[in-house]
């Protein structure tokens, strides 16, 4: 093998792993592409400094020597680089690159692969890379791809910001919108208070004659009516802080009214020494993700009909507050590092990283599991 063919067979053998992504993780090729490119200036960098050194130092050795040492020497750099490697791309560009924006990756890729083939194209020979030259232009391409890695961070991570700050504006939206409904019940239920208690004189009037004349029997009924305009006048409450109230009121109305069972043991004082937007935000985003996974499971399984059921309880005690919501859910959840759930569809996962950024700044903890078709997150929150 001469060096001409050893650089055919790096090239084309990169392909190979290429197309096993393509295969394993479908729907993403521009995505490939992009990394093929940006990993592939990043390989014949290594590649290049090895070169480097071989042409001042090895030259006059035989060519299968040569070849050989151009692969050990690669591999140990790439095994020196690879920890400080993927440190970086862990918590950063490895969760970006799951977006699904075809209007972004399609253009983006073009910019790495070109700079690859552009300098490939000049540089596929029988020769090493042999100048201090060649070695600086190497160097560029390198310098050229961090900075787009680093854009394209950036970038990813304002838009993340962007969908986080309207998604949470929604759910205050909403939240506002409830509480705007809450008013217009209670204004109706005052003045329907007001016309029961206008009446009342005229109704204790009427049930004293009736029960002089021993007609009990309409003394019931008018007592039952009496008693079910009462009732109606009732305003549901799920616990004593007015901002939580009015957020799980919109949801778990909604809820009801696709069917969906909701069971409610909320202990929340009227006063907390957190902000109480943010964790209505919060409750709103677990609560709003219970509601979808719940609306996404099947309804009928080989005829059996699946419970659907969302479960709604917190605990305050010793200025600790604990929030457990649990939703029935089948089928399958995937976690991250951080053991919160991911997902890879548009549009989804803001809700859990409101979370994660509401526990980063309040020195919370949240923790997740699913088992037996039971989605289950609990906040622990330290005042």
């Amino acid at each position: 093998m001469d060096i001409f063919t050893f650089k055919k067979i790096m090239i084309l053998g990169g392909y190979i792993y290429v197309a096993i992504n393509c295969i394993i993780i479908k729907s993403r090729f521009f995505q490939h592409m992009f990394i093929m490119g940006m990993q592939a200036i990043y390989t014949l960098f290594l590649h290049s400094l090895v070169a480097f050194i071989q042409s001042y130092f090895f030259s006059d050795n035989p060519i299968y020597y040569q070849l050989f040492l151009q692969s050990v020497l690669y591999i140990i750099l790439f095994i020196i680089t690879l920890y400080p490697v993927v440190k970086i791309l862990k918590n950063t560009f490895a969760i970006y690159i799951k977006e699904d924006m075809s209007y972004y990756w399609n253009i983006l890729w073009i910019i790495p692969f070109c700079l690859f083939y552009s300098d490939i194209i000049l540089t596929m020979n029988g020769e090493w890379i042999n100048t201090f030259n060649q070695l600086v232009s190497r160097t560029l391409t390198l310098i050229t791809a961090v900075v787009i890695f680093k854009c394209t961070t950036l970038d990813f991570t304002e838009k993340k910001s962007k969908i986080d700050v309207v998604h949470n504006n929604q759910l205050l939206k909403l939240q506002v919108s409830d509480l705007n409904n809450q008013f217009q019940v209670i204004q109706k239920n005052k003045e329907n208070l007001s016309i029961l208690k206008h009446d009342m004189r005229h109704r204790l009037y009427l049930i004293k004659t009736l029960i002089n004349e021993g007609n009990y029997e309409e003394v019931d009924h008018i007592m039952n009516n009496w008693n079910n305009n009462l009732e109606e006048t009732n305003i549901v409450s799920f616990c004593k802080n007015p901002t939580i109230n009015a957020s799980l009121s919109a949801y778990i109305e909604k809820a009801k009214k696709h069917n969906i069972e909701v069971k409610t043991n909320i202990d929340l004082p009227s006063h907390l020494n957190i902000d109480d937007a943010d964790l209505a935000v919060v409750i709103l985003n677990l609560t709003e993700n219970a509601l979808n996974a719940s609306l996404k499971s099947d309804s009928i399984k080989k005829g059996d009909l699946k419970e659907k059921i969302i479960e709604i309880n917190s605990r305050y005690s010793d200025n600790t507050l604990v929030f457990r919501l649990r939703n029935k859910f089948y089928g399958h959840v995937d976690f991250d590092e951080d053991d919160l759930p991911i997902t890879t569809a548009k549009n989804h996962g803001i809700g859990m990283r409101s979370v994660k950024a509401f526990t980063e700044k309040y020195n919370a903890h949240v923790s997740c599991t699913f088992e037996d078709n039971w989605f289950t997150v609990v906040l622990f929150i330290k005042e």
